[in-house]
């Protein structure tokens, strides 16, 4: 694949997570394209949120759930900035933290795509699939738990399942797979 072509798609999905303060914890090569590609040393962990980007953020309406949504104009190209609200992180300190996730306007069918790779990379059952498509829509394990009409403990186990089954530590790294491309790790047997 060429230079340019992987500049491309770089341009079209980036991911930060950062902590409540907008601080940048962790970004791929994408998201710092998108917001700041003039200057990319300028955007890397310990660093502020870019301005442009936090002023979207700030603009956002207060949600009751634990994500949100926007769309931005960055360079003269629009992204739907999708902001995760990240619980219980026991890697991050259990301090609160954001995934903000920047995708081209018209790739929600992408965001699709990538959550039925990694669907079919790893055989995940229909319930695994559930589970993915709300830790994806961001409910968290009490939401998740009423929608599937099953105890929050259960709904615990589930996603814990899905974590094995992924070869992920934390909620937040499924996420991070799921909206960065990340599906190389092999997939999980399933106990029989």
């Amino acid at each position: 694949m060429g230079i340019k072509r992987q500049l491309e798609e770089a341009r079209d999905s980036g991911l930060f997570i950062t902590d409540e303060s907008l601080r940048i914890l962790a970004c791929d090569a994408g998201a710092v394209s998108i917001v700041n590609p003039a200057q990319p040393q300028s955007v890397a962990p310990g660093s502020p949120l870019p301005a442009q980007l936090a002023q979207a953020l700030n603009e956002l309406p207060a949600a009751e759930d634990t994500r949100a949504r926007t769309v931005f104009d960055f360079g003269g190209a629009k992204y739907v900035v999708r902001v995760y609200a990240l619980r219980g992180n026991p890697g991050l300190a259990n301090t609160p933290t954001l995934a903000i996730h920047l995708d081209r306007t018209d790739s929600d069918h992408a965001l699709d795509e990538r959550i039925n790779e990694l669907i079919e990379q790893h055989g995940l059952t229909p319930r695994e699939q559930q589970t993915l498509r709300y830790l994806v829509g961001g409910l968290s394990t009490t939401e998740m738990a009423k929608r599937m009409g099953v105890a929050p403990n259960t709904a615990k186990a589930l996603v814990r399942l899905l974590r094995v089954r992924i070869g992920a530590s934390t909620r937040a790294e499924i996420l991070a797979r799921v909206l960065s491309r990340q599906t190389t790790h092999e997939p999980q047997p399933r106990r029989r």
